[in-house]
């Protein structure tokens, strides 16, 4: 094999597994998100795939850990009517 075939070959590789990365994101990211920030999430996966794949993984958990919401559902309790 030649350069120039190993680097198409490699580069069919990327271009598959940024699809798959699209793919996937489309089908996880909007689960339990507000609609606006589902749309940021996705907006950065499709303009930066890895990037945004990373950053995603790293901070975009939607749920509080359960220390967080018990304080959140005392703190709420105290003012309702």
């Amino acid at each position: 094999m030649d350069f120039e075939s190993i680097f198409l070959h490699g580069g069919l590789g990327m271009d598959l597994i940024g699809l798959a990365v699209r793919v996937t994101a489309i089908l996880v990211v909007p689960v339990n998100r507000r609609p606006s920030s589902a749309m940021a999430w996705l907006l950065a996966i499709f303009l930066i795939p890895y990037v945004g794949v990373i950053a995603f993984l790293l901070i975009g958990n939607p749920k509080l850990p359960k220390r967080r919401r018990e304080q959140q559902r005392r703190s709420t309790a105290g003012w309702r009517p």
